[in-house]
């Protein structure tokens, strides 16, 4: 088995405050604003394939919780949920330690605040 073409990988996140436009509340027929924002933490598994010289694609599945926090209508709340994700992406490897990639992941969630998170990050990777 070829096992620089597997990892493991943690994250944290912090996603910054998002504004809605204009949200109805269903229950009151209410016009308003939201503002939304997560945090989350978790584990994902990576396999790497070999793409063109120093470029590789790669594949994520993993485990994340999320905190996710909104307010509006005059109320805040806050909830906690477990989540699988998955997540596609491109990397350019400088040499066999730093490298360049590009990555587009989703989770599901079960939360009243929201009901998935799409994501698109552009980051560098140190190996070890």
């Amino acid at each position: 088995m070829d096992y620089d073409k597997f990892g493991i990988e943690a994250f944290y996140q912090d996603s910054g405050e998002e504004k809605s436009d204009r949200v109805i509340d269903l229950s009151t027929g209410n016009i308003g604003k939201i503002k939304t924002s997560f945090e989350a933490y978790g584990i994902d598994a990576m396999a790497y394939a070999p793409a063109y010289e120093n470029a590789e694609v790669f594949g994520a599945i993993g485990w994340g919780q999320y905190k996710i926090k909104a307010k509006g209508f005059g109320m805040s709340g806050s909830e906690r949920e477990n989540a699988v994700r998955f997540g596609v992406g491109l990397q350019y490897n400088f040499n066999e330690h730093f490298a360049l990639r590009t990555t587009a992941r989703y989770a599901r969630l079960n939360s009243d605040f929201a009901k998935n998170i799409g994501e698109l990050s552009l980051g560098g990777r140190y190996s070890f």
